[in-house]
């Protein structure tokens, strides 16, 4: 699960996403190629 956090900046959510766990990390890739391609998520 995602939880919402204001980002700021680019190196601020690199960090934020190098701290997730592997896991978290998969599910973040995989909901931003969602979004990417134009889908809902």
């Amino acid at each position: 699960m995602l939880t919402s956090v204001r980002m700021s900046t680019l190196a601020e959510i690199e960090a934020a996403a190098d701290a997730l766990a592997s896991q978290q990390q998969e599910e973040l890739f995989l909901y931003l190629a969602v979004r990417l391609r134009g889908g809902v998520g």
